[in-house]
């Protein structure tokens, strides 16, 4: 994508709000495709509350260098973007931020979410790490989640971790440290090798 330099102009009000309540500036900005279904607002809003340094901000009608230019400013390192297919989150597109310019780190075709309200789960975590053993598909796809989230990738964390494990499709869940509780939500996705729908 090309460079966004240049490009200043104020910063919707209710982006900085988001950034103002944060307190700590954010390392990751997730949103949506332009007119997301309900079921995706409510996935994001349940990841967002998972992933540590994470922001959620209404997409509207901005473009993705217009949001890129926003994460420049603010030191937003990736943006995670959730696409639609069929009312419900059917694609996840990381970014990564630098130089100026917008650069993709991940594309992962999801087969099923399971919400908070679904899943009737107390546990809630703030992953800073993604945990991941095994080899193949599996780590390819916990490569491009700690790239998409600014997460650490390891075998043993030492905080709340998102484990990524095979299951026929890849099962993706927050888990409290040290106890291992799971929390919500729940994301399943496609092996890479076996992803090849376009949006």
């Amino acid at each position: 994508m090309s460079s966004l330099e240049g490009r200043r102009e104020r910063p919707p009000l209710r982006f900085v709000e988001v950034i103002r309540a944060f307190g700590d500036l954010p390392r990751v900005l997730i949103t949506t495709s332009h007119r997301p279904s309900k079921r995706t607002r409510s996935f994001i809003k349940d990841l967002t509350s998972a992933i540590d340094g994470s922001i959620r901000i209404t997409r509207g009608h901005m473009s993705m260098e217009y949001m890129a230019s926003l994460a420049m400013e603010y030191g937003i390192k990736s943006i995670a973007v959730m696409w639609d297919r069929k009312g419900n989150p059917g694609l996840l597109v990381g970014y990564s931020v630098r130089d100026g310019n917008l650069t993709e780190v991940a594309r992962l075709n999801i087969v099923g979410v399971s919400l908070s309200r679904e899943l009737g789960l107390r546990a809630r975590a703030r992953c800073k790490f993604v945990m991941v053993r095994g080899q193949g598909d599996v780590v390819e796809v916990a490569k491009r989640l700690a790239n998409t989230f600014s997460l650490e990738l390891t075998d043993r964390p030492s905080g709340d971790y998102l484990e990524v494990r095979d299951e026929g499709v890849i099962v993706v869940a927050p888990h409290k440290y040290p106890s291992g509780e799971v929390a919500p939500p729940i994301l399943r996705l496609m092996p890479p090798g076996r992803a090849t729908r376009e949006l």
